[in-house]
């Protein structure tokens, strides 16, 4: 009680906000959510690949890609009529990974947002169908 009737006094004192351990001192953001953010930024831009790769097959089709933001992976679904897992993103490494059902993905990475040559390679390989998903 008496540490905390020192800090308040110091506050007033010197009229500034003491930092603790517990406080950012910084003020910048840390950078896990920068990588979390890259991340989620990248999870919409491959989902916009996969979309434009299906307007451009011509369907007619009123289909859609989503992606939605749960606990651990980010789902990439496919919404026409029913909703199919089309892929599973990692929320913390990037890793994306081909579904094994509807609740969970496969064991096996299959591209990394994070690394520049796995990502360029996801875009560029990325259709609708989900072929590029499977192991070459």
């Amino acid at each position: 009680m008496r540490q905390l009737r020192k800090w308040h006094s110091l506050c007033r004192q010197t009229n500034r906000v003491v930092y603790n351990k517990y406080i950012n001192q910084t003020g910048h953001m840390s950078t896990a959510t920068l990588e979390s953010r890259k991340i989620a930024d990248r999870a919409t831009i491959l989902t916009e690949a996969l979309q434009v790769d299906f307007n451009r097959r011509g369907s007619t089709l009123d289909t859609k890609f989503v992606a939605t933001t749960a606990r651990k992976y980010i789902k990439i679904s496919m919404i026409n009529n029913q909703e199919s897992v089309h892929a599973f993103i990692d929320r913390k490494t990037g890793d994306v990974f081909k579904p094994a059902s509807w609740r969970g993905p496969a064991k096996i990475v299959r591209y990394n947002l994070l690394d520049e040559v796995s990502y360029g390679q996801c875009l560029a390989r990325a259709d609708w169908a989900g072929g590029y998903l499977y192991m070459r």
